[in-house]
């Protein structure tokens, strides 16, 4: 089973997984839902994140699987759950350019826009409830106020 974690996916399955489970897959590979500029418009006002200036996904794309394989482990599902997450994606890329031979670092993982979206970060930056794993203070010149256009 491949496919990526939306809500509707998530909820599905759980309300199949019994069958699911029965028929006896291999492994599960939550892909996390990245967007592109076909598809992005759907997804706005969605709170996202942007993954190494790769890929860009809404925040619970990456929640759902996190969840997805909490279920897996507590309930010890007989089958991988891989996680293809963003990082992963990224990491993948790196340890084929590796292998290809190119320059330590080079990896095919990129942003699908031809220029970053910013305007579909807006939600989660007004979004009080959601707490960042860090805040940095911004540097000087960079501060509300004292950008100029």
């Amino acid at each position: 089973i491949e496919s990526p974690m939306p809500p509707a996916f998530f909820e599905r399955f759980l309300a199949k997984k019994k069958v699911i489970l029965e028929a006896k897959p291999d492994f599960i590979n939550c892909a996390e839902l990245h967007l592109n500029e076909n598809n992005i418009e759907n997804f706005y006002g969605e709170n996202m994140y942007i993954s190494r200036h790769g890929y860009i996904s809404p925040v619970w794309s990456r929640e759902l699987t996190l969840k997805f394989m909490k279920i897996a482990d507590d309930e010890n599902w007989d089958l991988l759950v891989h996680d293809c997450s963003n990082y992963t994606k990224f990491a993948r890329g790196l340890n084929l350019g590796s292998k290809e031979g190119k320059w330590f670092g080079a990896g095919n993982y990129g942003c699908e826009f031809s220029r970053i979206p910013y305007e579909y970060f807006l939600p989660i930056l007004r979004d009080e409830s959601f707490q960042f794993l860090c805040e940095e203070e911004l540097p000087k010149g960079y501060k509300p106020g004292e950008l100029i256009f």
